[in-house]
């Protein structure tokens, strides 16, 4: 069954996260009995001033590098199901156009949604699609008005 992501709208999918190269979307829409409880993987592009300029590269193909390489190095029933599926770029562009809100800030800054992709890659939908994307950061330094509190046994009274 050919599967058509321009037949569905761009509001049945949700932001998940992405990473420097790629953005996830989660189906959300009405059942599908191929792209429910499935997210869909976008390549992206530097936005233009920031990293290297674009040149036109063929599109790379995770599922052969999964077939070829990671099924060598794990057992295939590890490996998730993931699909080639053709983009078509009026959609991309819907795609990204209604979702670029909900994109971080310091993402939408420096990347865009690569819309002359041809391809993208349906994977299954490990979280349900019902996370957000978090980005946690660690200081590890004590600002000086916030004490240190030491929790030895010997100071809260417990047998040593």
């Amino acid at each position: 069954m050919a599967i058509f992501l321009s037949q569905t709208s761009p509001s049945e999918w949700k932001y998940i996260s992405e990473g420097a190269a790629t953005v996830v979307f989660s189906y959300n829409g009405p059942h599908h009995p191929i792209l429910s409880g499935r997210v869909l993987r976008l390549r992206k592009a530097p936005r233009d001033g920031h990293g290297p300029p674009r040149h036109s590269v063929p599109d790379d193909n995770p599922v052969a590098f999964q077939q070829s390489v990671i099924s060598r190095l794990l057992d295939p029933s590890c490996s998730p199901d993931l699909q080639t599926v053709s983009l078509q770029a009026d959609w991309v562009e819907a795609l990204s156009i209604h979702h670029e809100s909900f994109r971080p800030q310091e993402r939408r800054s420096t990347s865009v949604i690569d819309c002359s992709r041809q391809t993208g890659v349906l994977a299954p939908d490990l979280i349900g699609g019902l996370s957000c994307a978090v980005e946690v950061k660690v200081n590890i330094h004590y600002p000086p008005e916030v004490p240190i509190v030491n929790f030895s046994k010997a100071k809260m009274g417990l047998p040593t």
